[in-house]
């Protein structure tokens, strides 16, 4: 938030329980930002290390049942 000077919003009644809007411009300096900065090659290792494991267990099942999901050609070389 820093980076783009906006504000997060408490949402606790919506679909997610926090929000921030930003401009496409504000967007793009913020991926352009996580990228440049991402210093890590595995991610759900980097999870683990930063979350822990319960955070990272949970993203783990979402990533299973994507991958239950994916289409057909995805794997073929």
């Amino acid at each position: 938030t820093e980076l783009c000077d906006v504000e997060i919003s408490r949402t606790p009644h919506r679909d997610y329980p926090y929000r921030v809007e930003l401009s496409t411009a504000d967007f793009a300096k913020f991926l352009t930002w996580a990228v440049l900065t991402m210093d890590y090659t595995n991610f759900k290792n980097q999870v683990h290390a930063t979350r822990g494991y319960d955070f990272a267990h949970t993203l783990t099942g979402v990533w299973s049942i994507m991958h239950e999901v994916e289409d057909e050609e995805a794997r073929i070389a």
